[in-house]
């Protein structure tokens, strides 16, 4: 009966139209890995009717070059400056191949202008264009 309650709840939660959060990540934002393992530069785009871009360039090893092309999802979180987000989408080359290893709701940071962000297996900190 408790995960029945709890299900319905995050039903309610879930639908995607938090306005404070999706607002502040909607835009541009540029940067790298958060542990700067890689040259390449990330760009995201958020737009405000939930879909999201994202490429990685590398000047250094332009083969290792990405980009994705999707939707997200937010919810509230709870706290001001985290929003709960999941992507889901395809990357160039593997449009066969859907990506959704983010589906379940993970947390962005989004701090004035300074986004962190978890997306494919890392963290990302970006800033607003």
């Amino acid at each position: 009966m408790m995960m029945f309650a709890i299900v319905a709840c995050a039903g309610f939660t879930a639908c995607g139209d938090d306005e404070d959060g999706a607002n502040a990540l909607v835009g541009t934002w540029v940067g790298s890995d958060a542990e700067n393992r890689y040259d390449e530069i990330v760009t995201m785009t958020f737009t405000k009717d939930g879909k999201m871009t994202a490429t990685g360039v590398d000047p250094q090893s332009p083969n290792y070059n990405w980009s994705f092309s999707g939707a997200y999802t937010t919810q509230e979180s709870g706290t001001d400056n985290v929003v709960l987000i999941s992507f889901g989408g395809y990357f160039a080359g593997e449009e066969d191949e859907y990506y959704d290893d983010d589906i379940m709701f993970r947390p962005c940071y989004i701090n004035g202008n300074t986004l962190t962000i978890f997306f494919d297996g890392g963290d990302y900190v970006l800033v607003k264009q």
